[in-house]
């Protein structure tokens, strides 16, 4: 288990003994944090952005007199926002730019005998068991974990400890 983890599951601990809303800022915050570093190191990391046509492009650099590199980080919904950054992507949106995510590959399959399976690139295989709610790792045909009563959270944290296996 990371140490991000560990770290994650200490602050939700204390957050529910203190009865602290996750509405509230300081909760939204420690999540944001917790969430970027766990991406970074296991490589789960999501990008999203705005994908337009190459005529769209020419015409969003035409419209706001940009440059190439000011459009590509405008269209990038990672990058934080700017007033200029708003508009472009308004305008991309508005001329039929779409929002996409790309993620790592993972399979998913759902067996008719109630088991969900994933596979990772790294060979960590998770398989999930609708019947009593458990949860499993496997890597390389060695069973690494066991996680009675897993939640869509958890699943979350699994696929993480999954994907900085070796």
């Amino acid at each position: 288990m990371s140490l991000i983890t560990i770290w994650s599951m200490e602050i939700q601990r204390y957050f529910e003994l203190e009865n602290i809303s996750h509405n509230n800022s300081i909760w939204k915050i420690c999540t944001k944090i917790i969430n970027k570093n766990e991406n970074k190191m296991t490589g789960t990391a999501k990008k999203r952005e705005i994908v337009v046509s190459k005529e769209n492009r020419e015409f969003l650099k035409r419209l706001f007199g940009c440059t190439e590199q000011t459009l590509y980080n405008s269209l990038d919904l990672q990058k934080p926002s700017s007033e200029m950054r708003k508009r472009i992507r308004k305008a991309a949106l508005e001329r039929g730019g779409e929002v996409m995510v790309t993620l790592r590959e993972m399979e998913t399959i759902h067996t008719a005998n109630g088991v969900m399976e994933q596979r990772l690139p790294n060979g960590a295989e998770l398989r999930f068991y609708r019947e009593d709610g458990h949860g499993e790792i496997w890597h390389k045909g060695i069973m690494k974990e066991r996680v009675d009563s897993v939640t869509i959270p958890v699943i979350y944290e699994m696929q993480a400890r999954a994907a900085m296996m070796r």
